[in-house]
């Protein structure tokens, strides 16, 4: 009794276990079905991923022995489709994109097509018969731009056959003479008209430059010389070489021509003789005495210019020229170092700054006097003529620049606004020297009396007339000084004063510079704290530098 019971159980035990096992085939069998139903409904994105899939499953089915491995990948696709997307599944079908991109990567249009319905497929969105029906279309006529293989749009001439097609010329440098020479000379350089550098004759910059600036003239040279224009022979140009027989060494062009293409013509390049100075001579510009080696493009520069070489001055004089400014220079060094700009003076002056808005000439003359140490004194006429009668100030007044605007305004004459005008009409866009020129002489005037800062773009700058009437009204010598100019235009003075026994003549150091755009400026220079000088304390210098412009 207790072996049979003993069985029992044993019996029942393994029912139990086949029951479970059972069970557990039930549950595996049920994974794969939901995983095929997940992967049908995923694999409609993509024919080809599909079928990947599909025969995945068949395998799984087909071979029980990989049952365990196969449920165990199904219950982690079971929990992966609970949290979030089937991630295996769309690694599945990127690879099965990929390999349907390998396979069909010789028909381009086919695969663009492909992708484009799987991408709208991937995203829900469904394409309608009519629009991929437009996109084919499109794809169609794209493809009939797309010109065929073998056929070749037609070309105009090469680059390299239209220099071949140019008969070189350039024009002579003689002043006066309107000669195009065709043949390189000898003894005689090719010069570019911009930068006066040497070319070389029928290079590619030579006929390049006649190509895009003298066409019209090249094809007048061509039509005067039909037999040097180049044959084509198996559609290749004729070597340039080969026309020069053919060619004449030079010709004159009638004067009415160059008028009427006077721009072509000062395109063209010179021909310049080459010039070798005479035995122990050189080459020296007139100015400086500085050497000019021949060829350079100072001397085609010059030989343009004036129609003959540079001078020429023997090389022991040029030696000793050249130690001379050696010395000179440094010693105009040192006196720099030592007095500033001011060294050629041979003082060393403060310069007393003013502003930049359009008064800065009346504002320095009135500093000179706003020390305290000199007083102005006024012409009564001027005076009146500019205030309409008004008392003259005390001699102890100071001055202002109202005051010497409207002296400056009166004094300006019907003489001086028609000259103004035609050079208003005759100035260059965005110049400012003449804007202040009205359509009236009343009109002028008034904006000559208004100070800069106020007129805005017609202020009246100080000109030779207001450094004149300043002048005579105040009775001094204003001596302008511009330290950034050349030697010989350093020291400036304007206008003629009349002697008057009783009102000894007094003098005023003005600094004057201008910028690129002509923009002046006027500052005032001052010596120890004096301002106006007499004529005794005028240093030996100032006296030095103005004696050519004036007389003390």
């Amino acid at each position: 009794g207790g072996g049979r019971a003993a069985k029992l159980d044993e019996m029942e035990q393994v029912q139990a276990v086949g029951a479970a096992q059972l069970d557990l085939n039930a549950n595996g069998t049920d994974g794969v079905r939901e995983t095929q139903a997940v992967g049908a409904a995923q694999l409609d994105l993509n024919t080809n991923g599909i079928d990947g899939v599909r025969e995945m499953v068949q395998e799984a089915v087909a071979e029980p022995r990989q049952l365990g491995s196969r449920l165990k990948r199904a219950n982690r696709a079971d929990e992966a489709e609970q949290a979030t997307e089937p991630r295996q599944l769309g690694s599945h079908l990127k690879r099965a994109n990929r390999a349907d991109e390998a396979e069909q990567a010789t028909e381009p249009c086919q695969l663009g097509r492909r992708l484009k319905r799987a991408a709208a497929a991937g995203e829900g969105s469904a394409s309608t018969a009519g629009e991929a029906a437009a996109a084919e279309a499109d794809e169609k006529e794209e493809e009939a731009k797309r010109p065929a293989m073998g056929k070749t749009r037609p070309k105009g001439p090469s680059l390299a056959a239209q220099r071949a097609a140019v008969v070189p010329f350039a024009r002579a440098a003689a002043r006066g003479v309107t000669k195009l020479v065709l043949r390189a000379e000898p003894n005689h350089a090719l010069v570019s008209c911009s930068s006066f550098r040497t070319l070389q004759w029928g290079a590619s910059s030579h006929r390049d430059a006649l190509l895009v600036g003298a066409p019209t003239l090249l094809a007048h040279v061509r039509s005067l010389c039909p037999e040097a224009a180049p044959s084509e022979a198996n559609g290749q140009a004729v070597a340039a070489e080969a026309q020069t027989a053919a060619v004449p060494p030079s010709f004159a062009l009638s004067n009415e021509l160059v008028a009427e293409h006077i721009d072509e013509w000062l395109a063209l390049p010179f021909s310049i003789e080459r010039v070798e100075p005479r035995a122990d001579h050189v080459f020296v510009c007139a100015e400086r005495n500085a050497q000019i080696l021949p060829g350079s493009e100072m001397f085609h520069r010059i030989y343009v210019d004036e129609g003959v070489a540079p001078k020429q001055i023997p090389r022991a004089l040029y030696e000793r020229d050249c130690g001379a400014r050696k010395e000179r220079e440094r010693r105009e060094h040192e006196q720099i170092k030592a007095l500033g700009e001011c060294a050629p003076l041979g003082v060393r002056l403060r310069v007393n700054r003013t502003k930049s808005d359009g008064d800065c000439f009346f504002n320095s003359v009135c500093k000179a006097f706003g020390g305290g140490e000199h007083f102005p004194t006024r012409d009564e006429k001027m005076w009146h003529a500019a205030n309409l009668g008004a008392p003259v100030p005390h001699p102890q007044e100071p001055l202002t620049v109202v005051e010497l605007r409207r002296v400056c305004a009166e004094s300006y004459t019907e003489g001086m606004w028609e000259i103004g005008q035609a050079m208003r009409a005759a100035s260059v866009s965005g110049s400012a020297q003449w804007t202040f020129v009205a359509d009236t002489l009343a009109e002028t005037r008034e904006r000559i009396r208004t100070p800069g800062s106020d007129a805005g773009d017609v202020a009246y700058w100080a000109d030779e007339s207001a450094v004149a009437a300043v002048q005579r009204y105040l009775h001094v010598r204003l001596l302008i000084y511009n330290p950034h100019a050349a030697d010989a235009h350093r020291a400036q003075c304007l206008g003629d004063l009349k002697a008057c026994a009783d009102m000894p003549l007094r003098y005023i150091l003005l600094r004057y510079t201008h910028n690129s755009t002509k923009l002046q400026h006027y500052e005032l220079y001052s010596l120890g704290g004096t301002t106006v000088f007499e004529r005794a304390s005028l240093p030996d210098g100032v006296v030095s530098a103005f004696a050519s412009r004036v007389s003390f």
